[in-house]
């Protein structure tokens, strides 16, 4: 490091610090390479997704106890994510509609609404690999044996 001290140096250095905020510029990199809309960026950032949600969800599994109902899981990660859903129930099956986009304002940052659905259902296929998924357009209805 130089040995150059001045005043005028030192001052330079302390607007510096107040004035530059370093932060992640990870969100904004793969915002603009989803803008761009390649394919073959959106398939390596697809398959990203699912293997996270893949470990986070098994992840869960292993913590959690063997008798934990599935539903209940799947709904507590719905509601701790702020991910907007209604139930309907026959008795037999628990039908679930989830909404695939997620408010700027709910989601903290953490997924782009192009993403979430990616991530939500592999996050479901493998907390419950028996459930039907059926892409309904801006939704997910999820059925699930009760």
């Amino acid at each position: 490091m130089a040995e150059n001290r001045s005043f005028a140096r030192d001052w330079q250095l302390l607007k510096l610090t107040r004035d530059w905020k370093p932060k992640d510029r990870s969100n904004e990199i793969v915002q603009r390479l989803l803008a761009e809309n390649d394919p073959t960026v959106t398939a390596h950032i697809d398959a990203i997704l699912k293997d996270m949600a893949k470990k986070d969800a098994t992840d869960i599994l292993k913590r959690m106890h063997s008798q934990m109902d599935k539903t209940t899981l799947i709904e507590g990660i719905l509601l701790i994510s702020g991910i907007a859903y209604d139930t309907q129930s026959d008795g037999q099956d628990k039908r679930y509609m989830i909404r695939k986009a997620v408010k700027p304002a709910e989601a903290n940052g953490v997924f782009d609404v192009n993403m979430n659905a990616v991530y939500l259902r592999s996050f479901i296929e493998t907390i419950a690999p028996e459930s039907e998924i059926l892409d309904r357009g801006d939704h997910f209805t999820l059925l699930m044996k009760e």
